[in-house]
């Protein structure tokens, strides 16, 4: 399948799969950032989907750091998780009110004071984070990694963009088949390991393995190889799920934080008690579905799927 969608004519300059993939990427992150910096709309859903496409452009330097392109690949990956850790903070705000925005919908009459007081709460220290997110946003050059994918052959090769003009698409193929497999190993390692809600770190090194398995896996189906759909799909939900948990442990550790404040013990200890009452009642419903999450049990196919996809890429699939 891969050498079928590869093949061009030679009236038609050749264009990687791999080009095509990464230049979508740009786009969107492009979008997606503009679209933060608009400070006319709630940036909450831009932020978040500028996060996600950094991870996704990450997957695809992944594939391509080796040989010449090595350190290029492996500056634009840092420079794109330099900006994703420095929205984190933010993003965690917006998260955690959005948990609120539906408890508060959900809420007994009784409990609503009190999610009313933590979500106040939130949004101030929100407001307060903003002022750096909108330094990483307005400091963040997306033009050197567009930049990386140079167009045209008569080009001469930039110091900071990637070859891709004598590009070796079997050493990339076996790069990705590596990679997956390692990917795969990592994630299934931590399931074993994890057999309940008391490991918060366990839970948080696996939901990144889920991330970055997925984001590979959907790298390489961009390439042409066939899609092992059932996987992606338990991975994505299964992803989902640790991370509503893992979303709500956090949001404790902030209350926690926030409670410890020197200014919260002093004159502001019935809103602390509101806080520590609302998140007391959050957290009560987490831990009613940790049964449902934890341990996590992959399907029988999950395994077996993505080493297909393995053998595809090293040419030796079914």
């Amino acid at each position: 399948m891969y050498n079928r969608l590869m093949r061009q004519t030679s009236a038609v300059p050749r264009v990687l799969p791999i080009v095509q993939t990464l230049e979508r990427h740009i786009e969107a992150l492009r979008h997606h950032h503009s679209a933060a910096l608009d400070e006319e709309q709630d940036t909450a859903e831009s932020i978040h989907k500028a996060r996600v496409t950094t991870r996704r452009l990450q997957a695809d330097l992944d594939l391509l750091q080796f040989g010449p392109n090595s350190a290029v690949a492996r500056d634009a990956k840092q420079r794109l998780r330099d900006f994703r850790n420095g929205l984190s903070t933010i993003r965690n705000y917006d998260v955690f009110i959005r948990i609120i925005q539906v408890a508060l919908e959900r809420a007994d009459d009784e409990d609503i004071p009190d999610l009313a007081v933590l979500g106040r709460r939130l949004r101030e220290e929100r407001d307060a984070a903003a002022h750096e997110a909108a330094r990483t946003l307005e400091g963040f050059k997306l033009k050197p990694i567009a930049a990386m994918v140079v167009e045209s052959s008569a080009q001469e090769r930039k110091k900071h963009a990637l070859e891709l003009q004598d590009f070796d698409e079997a050493r990339m193929r076996r790069r990705a088949a590596r990679r997956l497999e390692r990917r795969l190993v990592e994630f299934l390692a931590l399931v074993s390991r994890l057999q309940d809600s008391s490991d918060a770190e366990g839970i948080h090194q696996l939901r990144i393995a889920a991330k970055r398995l997925r984001y590979l896996i959907e790298t390489v189906t961009d390439l042409g190889f066939r899609e092992p759909k059932g996987a992606l799909r338990w991975l994505h939900s299964e992803q989902g799920r640790i991370g509503d948990w893992h979303d709500l442990f956090c949001l404790e550790e902030e209350v926690l934080r926030l409670v410890g404040k020197k200014d919260a013990l002093h004159g502001r200890l019935d809103e602390s008690a509101a806080l520590l009452r609302a998140t007391a009642k959050l957290l009560k419903a987490r831990d009613a579905k940790v049964s449902r999450t934890f341990p996590v049990k992959p399907p029988n196919y999950f395994e077996r799927s993505i080493s297909r996809l393995v053998g595809d890429l090293r040419g030796t699939g079914q």
